[in-house]
């Protein structure tokens, strides 16, 4: 059963900001969302109402994971005086005595 809020694959795409192709293919996947199947004497049924079949999610062929960004936190943890020797990079003393 499909049910609740859906994500896409644009989500989790790094093109997701400049994508030309977004709304396409969110019309798209609805529309396989909606898809209903003819099984005779007038019976109609959704695909999705099929308990036996996996969701069909569809895959856009320019997708690109979204990577993560590094950050230097030694200078974040500078800025906020969190590390214990800030003028020496954030460096430990291997015997403070």
């Amino acid at each position: 059963m499909y049910g609740g809020v859906e994500e896409t694959q644009c989500t989790h795409c790094d093109h997701l900001q400049v994508c030309s192709l977004k709304e396409q293919f969110i019309a798209a996947q609805n529309a396989v969302n909606r898809l209903s199947v003819n099984l005779g004497d007038r019976i109609t049924k959704d695909l999705r109402n099929f308990d036996w079949i996996k969701k069909v999610k569809l895959e856009c062929e320019h997708f690109a994971a979204k990577r993560p960004t590094q950050r230097d936190i030694s200078t974040e943890n500078q800025a906020r005086g969190t590390l214990p020797y800030p003028s020496e990079g954030g460096k430990f003393m291997e015997n403070p005595t």
